[in-house]
């Protein structure tokens, strides 16, 4: 992975989840908005307060100094050997995301989510006198599934191809297969799954022996059965 932009501006915008979708619905498969980082906040309750913000001391403006001053002087080619490990370990966990729910879209956006997190796990070492935690790698880790959930709170059904003849059940963004299914099943009703989705019959076969590879399941020749792992069971409930 390579980080070496020169950051020109840092901003936030806001908007409405309609005005997103409208400024946004001509540009979904772009780099552009793949770059953006999205933050989704759902509508609150109309409880008659106005959220008001505070003044910050002092102390809050010289310490944001010294970080602007640590960012300027920091210079060179750097190598952080634990934000390089997480960001690989996270590329698996993407891809196997993406295999669960057998969705193209949601790899691409999951690609571009984890290099956002990584180049902001880049900044929290250069602030930290560049030195790597586990709290920065629970930052980056939230920041890549905070950003896909996002977009999919958001963007789920104009993400599809065809949006306008896409089912309910697919607007409602990608879904986990394999936990919809119980813990033996058999290859008709995958089938019968990805057909209640949207999702065409022809891919189940597919879909099962990239399941069987990353060992999300086995299968039986004398049952005609697969089965969900004790590992895949372990990690569902974590």
């Amino acid at each position: 992975m390579t980080g070496n932009p020169i950051l020109r501006a840092n901003l936030t915008l806001s908007a409405t989840p309609f005005a997103a979708r409208k400024y946004y619905k001509n540009d979904l498969f772009n780099g552009t908005f793949g770059r953006m980082v999205f933050s989704y906040k759902a509508r609150t309750s109309r409880d008659g307060r106005i959220p008001r913000q505070g003044k910050y001391t002092e102390d809050f403006y010289q310490k944001l100094d010294e970080y602007l001053v640590r960012l300027d002087i920091t210079k060179g080619l750097f190598i952080i050997r634990p934000l390089n490990k997480l960001a690989d370990k996270l590329a698996g966990d993407m891809a196997s995301l993406a295999d669960l729910a057998d969705d193209d879209v949601l790899w691409d956006c999951s690609k571009r989510a984890l290099v956002s997190a990584w180049k902001a796990g880049c900044i929290l070492w250069v602030l930290n006198n560049q030195t790597w935690t586990k709290s920065m790698a629970d930052v980056v880790e939230w920041l890549v599934y905070r950003d896909l959930w996002s977009k999919m709170q958001l963007f789920a059904d104009m993400l599809g191809k065809d949006a306008d003849t896409m089912s309910e059940a697919q607007r409602r963004g990608p879904k986990n297969m394999l936990d919809s299914l119980p813990n033996d099943f058999n290859e008709a009703q995958l089938e019968a799954l990805r057909l209640e989705i949207g999702k065409s019959k022809e891919g189940t076969s597919g879909q099962l022996r990239k399941w069987l590879f990353r060992k999300f399941i086995t299968y039986s020749n004398q049952t005609g059965l697969y089965t969900k792992t004790e590992e895949y069971l372990k990690r569902s409930d974590e």
